[in-house]
């Protein structure tokens, strides 16, 4: 009899060890999906900055006129080594809406090389032909044109782009 309930009570002991082991991993699963799932908290948790929280830092400081900060906030996440392609893209597009003139192009001319696109080529055309920079205007009237494809999917825009490349190589 001794013998029995001294099996059942490491039985029981076992038993508890395993239930206590797959409580902690259930809830470390739990822990780790939520982290994974909460946006922008897995980079807050390993030190990095994400896309949104830096344009809405630098929508901040743009909004209380320290455009100069807001870009430097835009332009030291697109140096940052970790940071993708894609991110670096949004990131100069957003500074070229915060800034103006030759800069607002660099800027926006930055974001076309990390991936054509022709509604930021239109952009950068009307932009150079606003301050008066034919040339720029020119080549991505024509860029915006050519990267359009079809236009199927911006059938007016490519009519605009083609009637200001018209326009632009009849006054020179």
């Amino acid at each position: 009899m001794a013998n029995i309930i001294n099996v059942s009570q490491k039985q029981f002991k076992h038993r508890k060890l395993v239930v206590t082991l797959v409580v902690v991993c259930v809830v470390l699963v739990g822990a780790g999906v939520y982290v994974y799932m909460t946006p922008g908290l897995l980079d807050g948790l390993l030190g990095r900055q994400s896309l949104q929280s830096q344009i809405d830092k630098a929508t901040t400081l743009a909004s209380q006129g320290k455009s100069s900060q807001a870009v430097a906030v835009l332009q030291q996440y697109i140096n940052n080594s970790s940071t993708s392609t894609q991110d670096k893209r949004s990131a100069y597009l957003q500074q070229g809406a915060l800034l103006t003139g030759q800069p607002q192009i660099d800027a926006l001319i930055k974001a076309d090389q990390l991936a054509p696109w022709a509604a930021t080529e239109g952009t950068i055309a009307q932009k150079a032909e606003l301050i008066g920079n034919k040339a720029v205007a020119i080549e991505y009237y024509k860029k915006a044109i050519s990267n359009a494809n079809d236009g199927s999917d911006m059938p007016d825009s490519i009519t605009f782009y083609k009637n200001r490349l018209k326009a632009l190589t009849n006054a020179q």
